[in-house]
């Protein structure tokens, strides 16, 4: 959460400074600059913190696959800036942010779940050492012991 949240600080702060007449950039341009900031920004916090006990291929492998949904995410984000801007002539600043902010949460919601499923996929360090067996817990002994499941063993058997 906090490093979504610090990713979300960096890309809204980023926009809203390029987004000037002084930068010389379009709306979608200082969109997707500031895109990319928040993109590193998580990628460093998620890669070294969130994720740092995950088993993973490699460094290589992990960051060339967070690259690649990462640029998905940012087609979606600011597909639905250039949207609103471009496309329903939504071209006040408030309008701006607040389309930003919509293709913010479609593309941070694509990118969880593919960075959680597809690039930092392996399980944590020790999962399994910290896994409780079901016959350990109160609920797993009351669970083996019910009738059904002794039925179930008995059937097994025969």
């Amino acid at each position: 959460m906090t490093v979504g949240l610090c990713g979300l600080a960096t890309n809204m702060l980023g926009f809203n400074l390029l987004n000037r007449p002084w930068s010389g950039l379009g709306v979608v341009s200082a969109g997707m600059l500031a895109t990319l900031a928040g993109v590193l920004v998580t990628y460093v916090g998620n890669r070294w913190w969130t994720y740092r006990g995950r088993v993973t291929d490699g460094t290589r492998g992990v960051f060339l696959r967070f690259l690649a949904f990462s640029c998905v995410g940012l087609l979606i984000e600011n597909g639905v800036l250039a949207l609103g801007h471009y496309g329903l002539g939504a071209d006040t600043r408030l309008a701006d942010n607040a389309f930003k902010l919509l293709g913010l949460v479609l593309g941070t919601a694509f990118r969880f779940v593919s960075y959680r499923s597809w690039v930092f996929r392996g399980p944590a360090a020790g999962a399994a050492a910290h896994r409780p067996d079901r016959r350990s817990t109160a609920a797993g002994r009351a669970a083996l012991d019910s009738p059904s499941a002794r039925g179930a063993d008995r059937a097994g058997r025969g």
